[in-house]
């Protein structure tokens, strides 16, 4: 599905009935990630996932992205759904910073939090030296990465990328 937010074509899915469950993924992955719990927890709740700005099928937008600015995101994918009460809000790596700074900002909004692979605070600048690579591969080809980025498979060997 896709939505309109922020003057930004938004792409998301939303399956299942009962206590919202949004869950927000990680950089430099998309909602995709979620498929398996949006499936599996359908029958238990309503689940969630959006493509942050940037991200999967979800329009770019003016940068840069702060954490601030993809809970305000998600607060207003929330607002647009008519999703009044507390979420159950879960994230993962980035998914997490941006759960950590909607909890900031929206405490009355959450009824609960799920946190992996993540932490409260920001990246130290080692860290964000570290990631610069990542901004490189992720505005190339998948596959151009693959052969410039990793070794071939040692799974299987004698595959190539």
């Amino acid at each position: 599905m896709r939505i309109n937010l922020n003057n930004l074509a938004i792409d998301y899915s939303d399956n299942g009935s009962g206590i919202p469950l949004f869950l927000i993924h990680g950089y430099p992955l998309s909602r995709a990630l979620w498929e398996p719990q949006t499936a599996g927890l359908a029958d238990v709740a309503r689940v969630l996932a959006l493509d942050l700005r940037g991200h999967g099928g979800s329009d770019p937008g003016p940068g840069p992205y702060s954490m601030s600015v993809l809970a305000d995101d998600c607060r207003g994918f929330l607002d647009a759904l008519g999703i009044a009460r507390p979420v159950v809000l879960g994230g993962l790596s980035m998914g997490g910073y941006v759960a950590f700074e909607f909890y900031r900002k929206y405490p009355q909004r959450i009824a609960g939090l799920i946190l992996a692979a993540t932490r409260a605070g920001a990246d130290s600048i080692a860290i964000r030296r570290l990631r610069q690579p990542e901004r490189r591969v992720s505005a190339q080809s998948s596959r151009r990465c693959c052969r410039k980025y990793f070794p071939k498979d040692p799974f299987r060997p004698g595959r190539s990328w």
